[in-house]
């Protein structure tokens, strides 16, 4: 997780933390009547979290 880190004087600091986000699915679809197998998928995500301040 990056970071920033700013010292206004010796008793106030100011810290920023950006949370990045890296996921991934993989999900298997099969029919409903149970006939076979119907495909893979993989799901991929990646970016910046939520951010509060």
């Amino acid at each position: 997780m990056p970071f920033i880190n700013y010292t206004l004087d010796e008793k106030i600091a100011l810290v920023a933390l950006v949370p990045l986000i890296e996921k991934e699915s993989k999900m298997e679809m099969f029919s409903g009547n149970g006939l076979g197998h119907l495909g893979n998928f993989t799901i991929k995500s990646k970016g910046f979290g939520d951010i509060k301040a």
